[in-house]
């Protein structure tokens, strides 16, 4: 018998879940459905009716599709699979609709699913119907799950990773003022920041410095240096004359009495040294001792000698004249007493009678020989014989 004499009853698919109930008749149900069996035959009637010979069609012969599958073609014996799509609901006659996507926030990479995937945290998803999640950018993050965008850092913190759940505070000598930014910003030459997540930097206050980038702390002026304003990267040198004596001034001071200092590469005051002297503040040199006065070390003014010391000019301590043999000239040298000269006279006289009685003993007693020769020359000459006459002669016992 062949299924059109077999009383069967099949069911026609247009797209839309339609299927005969009487010959002749149409009806809309909202659902796609199925059939194993294929109309061999069908008039279509003022685009509303369906003739189908005088077959009969029941509910029951059509058959929905399962929830993860769909069928939108008619005359088919199979249901296809939803792919990577939301199921939910998705081809049941209660709702009347295919495979819904993915919303945002949500993914599924896998086939024939009834639910989506919610993104892990550090992703997003801000379209629907899709395969995965999208790694959140660096200065942002997301620490939930199916989300659909990822949240900026706060003022204060980045993040210079992808795909984070949280920020990163800004270090101490850094800050961030904006949102949703990578890096922290270093503070500059004469800042700086003493705790972590700071908005800005804060200036070095006067008579401090600093003269690194992203430093969490300013520094002292040294000695001889300093500043008087707030954010110095570096500190200044107290010029000639002038001296800062601790470290952490705003100002210069003079130098005192019986100090100098000469340039600005000397730190502090130097006091004058043996033989000058200062008697104003603020001085870069020392003035030199006069004639008659002496100075000490740190002088302010010269110290006059008494009447017997002698103190010549840039004198460091009084000298004295011998009392005997010396007199003092003028407060400044002493010279040679009148007693003095008359000793060195008599003695030089002396000397000199001496020497002059030594030569004339001398000559005496070792005459020339050229006086010999000449006394010969003078006497009587004679024969041998007389010579020999006139010799004395010896006895002896």
């Amino acid at each position: 018998m062949d299924k059109h004499s077999s009383g069967l009853s099949v069911c026609v698919l247009l797209g839309t879940c339609f299927f005969a109930i009487n010959a002749g008749d149409l009806h809309w149900r909202g659902a796609e459905y199925y059939t194993r069996e294929i109309i061999s035959e069908f008039h279509r009637v003022n685009h509303s009716r369906l003739r189908i010979n005088s077959f009969n069609c029941s509910v029951d012969d059509c058959r929905p599709c399962s929830p993860g599958s769909y069928a939108d073609v008619k005359n088919v014996t199979e249901c296809q699979c939803c792919k990577q799509l939301n199921v939910n609901g998705s081809c049941s006659v209660k709702t009347g609709v295919f495979c819904t996507p993915c919303p945002m926030g949500h993914y599924q990479n896998e086939e024939k699913q009834e639910q989506c995937k919610p993104c892990p945290t550090g992703s997003k998803q801000p379209k629907t119907g899709q395969t995965e999640c999208i790694p959140c950018d660096s200065g942002t993050y997301q620490n939930m799950e199916g989300q659909s965008e990822c949240k900026p850092c706060e003022e204060g913190t980045s993040q210079p990773r992808k795909n984070q759940t949280s920020c990163l505070p800004c270090n101490p000598g850094q800050y961030q003022p904006d949102k949703g930014q990578s890096q922290c910003i270093p503070c500059d030459y004469g800042k700086f920041s003493n705790g972590s997540g700071s908005l800005n930097c804060s200036a070095c206050e006067p008579g401090s410095y600093q003269s690194d980038k992203g430093r969490d702390r300013c520094l002292p002026c040294e000695k001889g240096n300093i500043c008087w304003e707030s954010g110095c990267a570096h500190c200044r040198p107290c010029s000639a004359g002038t001296e800062a004596r601790s470290s952490g001034m705003t100002n210069c001071t003079e130098c005192e009495k019986g100090h100098a200092k000469q340039s600005e590469s000397s730190a502090l005051c130097q006091p004058c040294e043996p033989g000058t002297y200062s008697n104003q503040y603020g001085l870069s040199h020392c003035m030199m001792c006069p004639t008659g006065y002496y100075c000490i070390s740190g002088s302010d003014s010269p110290i006059e000698c008494m009447k017997y010391e002698i103190c010549p000019p840039g004198s460091g301590q009084p000298g004295e004249c011998e009392q005997i043999w010396h007199r003092k000239v003028d407060n400044s040298r002493c010279l040679y007493s009148d007693t003095f000269i008359a000793v060195v006279s008599v003695a030089a006289a002396v000397a000199l009678i001496l020497i002059v009685f030594v030569i004339i003993r001398l000559a005496k007693v070792n005459p020339p020989q050229s006086s010999i020769d000449e006394r010969a020359r003078l006497l009587p000459s004679g024969n041998s014989n007389s010579s020999a006459q006139t010799e004395p002669s010896y006895t002896g016992l």
